[in-house]
């Protein structure tokens, strides 16, 4: 039997604690450890640093977190027993040349309104003086989000602010359309949120859960007729008879603490949400009013609420459209479920007949062959895993473009959750990359490497206040040189390796606080 994945690790380190699971169960027991926590005590090094503040007003604060991988030869044999992990580097695959570009929104007066809001609801929530019922972290950092991609998210009826990223990603997006127009060149729009909702009356879909609890939207599909709880539960259940459009490489089979939810309209178009979640015998029970918070999931939609519900994807076709480009030159992802019909879209594409294509990570980012003619590729916002990323770049970045130059975009708010964001990115990609290189001649590993650099100066870019983010990273690297060096025997050689660091980090402190 042989597992293979592009991006076996594509979240946290527990994915491969997964994988050694499956393959080498035996190689763990021999080594006493039977389960994850004993796993983790063993690998993961746990240790306080300074990150940003949710609510992105530019401060920090400590956090204890996993942040490396200790014993990490041992870590790394173990797991090369099974796993033949080849890169792109270590292939010295050819790969396009490409631009990676920052544009930064500006944060207007409601955008800075509505953080202001979120600062103060993430004071209510750490001092306990709100029910999690009514407002918790998982609330906060959706609607951060929100106000990050555009201030509509939150407030249907809110001036359509010009210099907005929506507006900035329209703007490049023209004119690159009319440099390129001589060769039809394609454009990629990517944006997981403010999506078209033409969802049927009745449907179902899948939330997974992970270690921590957090849940994940997966699927959702119409409702069947036959379809229930149950059946559902058993559809997912069985490999053989899962969706062909459900990504089971990510998400897999349905296990305890994951929900099924229905979707229902009432005669006044009303949603109606109604979910249970997985237990340990494989039975379902309700889900609790905690649950359905922590998942982002609201038992009752109003048809009014509907109805006003701000969509990014037609806000970016109609202004496209409004400034020349023809309606059957844009495409929306979500307008082609079958596979035949996406075949007919990527050819479209391929051709240069479709020039400006919209769609989200989830139905774009693996398995789409359009890039023939792709020039540029524009992230809208941030999505929640590095190899998201990968995927996303990696439909204009392979092989079969003929454009020799390509041009990526990432678009950040200032002020706004988009730092946050990107340091989640950091931090997961921290752990993605270790695991990837292959070194297993250190110990402990815990440099970042140069995919993060791009995520932490983006991330920058967007906080607050610059200095005091470069001033915490600076010091966090003084106190690792110290610790680091703290190790080893302290002889001339080493106190003066220590001095010169100590010096050297001191002196570009001092330089980024007068700047």
């Amino acid at each position: 039997m042989t597992f293979a994945s592009g991006t076996p690790v594509s979240n946290s380190m527990t994915e491969m604690y997964t994988i050694m699971r499956y393959i080498e169960p035996q190689v763990l027991a021999d080594a006493g450890i039977h389960t994850f926590d004993n796993w983790a005590s063993t690998f993961a090094k746990i240790e306080q640093c300074n990150e940003l503040k949710p609510e992105c007003d530019g401060k920090f604060q400590i956090k204890t977190r996993v942040s490396n991988y200790a014993c990490f030869d041992q870590l790394r044999t173990m797991f090369a027993e099974v796993a033949d992990i080849k890169t792109a580097d270590m292939l010295h695959l050819e790969r396009l040349d490409y631009k990676l570009e920052t544009i930064k929104a500006p944060a207007s007066r409601a955008v800075r309104r509505e953080m202001q809001k979120i600062s103060r609801r993430a004071d209510r929530i750490r001092q306990g003086s709100v029910y999690p019922s009514e407002d918790n972290m998982l609330k906060l950092t959706t609607d951060g989000k929100k106000v990050g991609l555009d201030i509509r998210m939150i407030n249907p009826y809110a001036k359509d602010e010009p210099n907005s990223k929506i507006n900035l990603c329209i703007n490049k997006v023209m004119e690159i359309y009319k440099e390129t127009t001589s060769q039809n060149g394609v454009q990629m729009i990517f944006c997981d949120m403010g999506t078209p909702k033409k969802e049927p009356p009745n449907s179902y879909a899948i939330y997974k859960a992970d270690e921590t609890g957090e849940y994940e939207f997966a699927y959702r599909n119409a409702m069947a007729k036959g379809d229930n709880f149950e059946s559902i539960r058993k559809k997912f259940s069985n490999g053989r008879s899962m969706p062909n459009d459900y990504d089971r490489e990510s998400f897999g089979k349905i296990k305890p603490g994951d929900l099924i939810v229905i979707r229902t309209l009432d005669d006044n178009g009303n949603v109606i949400n109604t979910a249970k979640m997985v237990i340990d015998d494989e039975k379902l029970i309700d889900a609790d009013r905690n649950t359905l918070d922590n998942a982002g999931i609201r038992t009752f939609i109003s048809a009014e609420e509907l109805s006003k519900r701000f969509c990014v994807y037609d806000d970016i076709k109609a202004k496209l459209m409004a400034q020349g480009v023809p309606e059957k030159e844009i495409a929306f992802i979500h307008d082609y479920e079958k596979a035949a019909d996406k075949q007919l879209l990527y050819n479209q594409m391929n051709e240069g007949k479709v020039r400006v294509m919209i769609g989200s990570t989830q139905k774009c980012g693996a398995g789409m062959n359009a890039q023939k003619k792709m020039v540029a590729l524009h992230h809208l916002d941030v999505p929640a895993r590095p190899s998201d990323v990968e995927q996303r770049n990696g439909r204009i970045l392979r092989r079969g473009n003929e454009n020799k130059h390509v041009r990526i975009f990432r678009y950040v708010t200032d002020r706004t959750f988009d730092a946050y964001s990107f340091q989640i990115l950091e931090n997961k990609q921290k752990f993605i990359s270790q695991a990837m290189t292959g070194q297993i001649k250190v110990k402990r590993v815990e440099d970042v490497q140069n995919a993060e650099l791009s995520y932490a100066e983006a991330k920058a870019l967007c906080a607050g206040n610059p200095s005091t983010t470069r001033g915490a990273y600076e010091q966090r690297a003084i106190l690792r040189c110290l610790q680091n060096h703290s190790r080893k025997k302290q002889g001339d050689r080493g106190t003066f390796s220590l001095a010169l660091n100590f010096v050297y980090y001191s002196f570009i402190i001092l330089l980024g606080s007068e700047k």
